[in-house]
């Protein structure tokens, strides 16, 4: 535990880690919405391998690319038996390059620039305003 660190060390003390730990219990945003922790975008984002819990949209990334092991987080068994996967080095190699591949692709700022101007453009249409500058 490094207690409240300013965001300039995040980088680097998440870079020194195995892997990245999310036990997001089922209540709140999480288990409800399409997106992750910020620390599993920070952890994937430098190549960080994640155990993160498993809700519905985990469980559907990780079918299309595999970046964690998800798990129930009130489940000790489930932590100790991802913790001990997590000691495969090159198991943890890949599922880091894969989460790196992810938010370069699918989460990073440009990505989703591409999303709202494409959203943006539909609902403009659909108002009649196709082609206005």
């Amino acid at each position: 535990y490094f207690g409240v660190c300013p965001p300039t060390q995040i980088r680097d003390i998440v870079r020194r880690s195995n892997y990245c730990f999310s036990g997001i219990q089922d209540k709140g945003q999480y288990a409800k919405l399409e997106n992750f922790p910020t620390k599993v975008y920070e952890a994937m984002a430098v190549g960080i391998p994640v155990i993160m819990s498993r809700f519905a949209y985990p469980e559907r990334i990780n079918r299309e690319v595999e970046f964690a092991l998800l798990i129930d987080p009130a489940d000790a068994h489930a932590l100790e038996d991802a913790m001990e996967k997590m000691q495969d080095a090159s198991f943890r190699e890949l599922l880091g390059q894969n989460g790196r591949k992810l938010v370069e692709e699918r989460f990073s700022w440009q990505q989703d620039e591409k999303r709202l101007y494409r959203l943006y453009c539909a609902l403009s249409e659909g108002l009649g305003h196709a082609g206005e500058n």
